[in-house]
């Protein structure tokens, strides 16, 4: 894990720590993906790292499990309207005004966006190449 054993620091450490130290970039990914913002979590994972390539699932599950936030519930991320019910309109026409105050929609738990996190450090997986065609034998 290397520099991600940063994450057993104390809370109060990651609580005070400066951002651009490696306890600081850890509790950046803490924060990042307990509000379920994958790409910023993983960048700030990847820094911590400070290497792309050994950023597997398996060391971002021992990373939030280091944290204590591996079965911490995420909410659905809000639409650009504000609001957690898939409507990116932004209109109100469906929209009626109750007063009550919404849960924001749970969209698991932190373990469940791990394989997002590496995804997102690593980048898309390349495109399948089909093998090059082969001439028929000639007698």
């Amino acid at each position: 894990m290397g520099s991600l054993n940063a994450a057993h620091a104390a809370p109060q450490a990651l609580a005070n720590a400066n951002k651009n130290s490696r306890v600081g970039q850890i509790a950046t990914y803490s924060s990042a993906i307990q509000a379920n913002e994958v790409d910023n979590a993983a960048a700030a994972l990847a820094e911590a790292a400070n290497k792309d390539d050994g950023i597997v699932e398996s060391v971002v599950h021992a990373v939030n499990s280091l944290l204590g936030i591996d079965s911490t519930e995420v909410a659905t991320p809000e639409a650009p309207d504000g609001d957690t019910t898939g409507d990116t309109t932004g209109d109100a026409t469906a929209t009626v005004d109750t007063g009550e105050v919404a849960e924001p929609a749970v969209a698991g738990t932190v373990h469940s966006l791990e394989a997002n996190v590496v995804a997102a450090i690593q980048g898309p997986a390349p495109e399948p190449t089909a093998p090059e065609p082969t001439a028929p034998a000639t007698p």
